[in-house]
């Protein structure tokens, strides 16, 4: 196998994805942003790592592929396709545009932090009645 993951994936799928660019990274996988070239769509490619499948076996990531699948709910994205292509798992599904959830947490958390502060800047500034 190549040196290098992605290329050697890169070129193993060349025939059904175009793989563009990294979108995100984990402690399990990879995922890339890539074009579906059958159907003419941006799907997210997530790639097992592959030291990890050595490591402790692929049986996880092929049961969350199961379990994906399976999964039916206007919130939650779909498998599209997956398979094991130049020693590697990986699936797709729909792309979506837009912040990562990473970048979401970070500003719901600081809005949370705005929120509570403003509260707690209020309750402490009202005059309060003692009886």
């Amino acid at each position: 196998m190549n040196a290098d993951p992605r290329s050697s994936l890169s070129s193993a799928l060349s025939d059904r994805y175009l793989i563009e660019r990294e979108l995100g990274r984990g402690g399990m996988a990879v995922v890339y942003l890539a074009q579906d070239r059958r159907h003419g769509r941006p799907v997210a490619l997530k790639v097992l790592n592959p030291e990890l499948a050595h490591a402790l076996g692929a049986e996880r990531f092929e049961r969350e592929i199961q379990v994906a699948a399976r999964l039916q709910h206007p919130n939650i994205l779909t498998v599209l396709d997956s398979g094991e292509t130049a020693g590697q798992l990986w699936f797709t599904m729909p792309f979506v545009a837009g912040e990562s959830l990473r970048a979401r947490l970070d500003r719901e958390s600081q809005r949370s932090t705005t929120r509570t502060t403003r509260a707690w800047s209020i309750a402490t500034s009202s005059p309060t009645t003692s009886c």
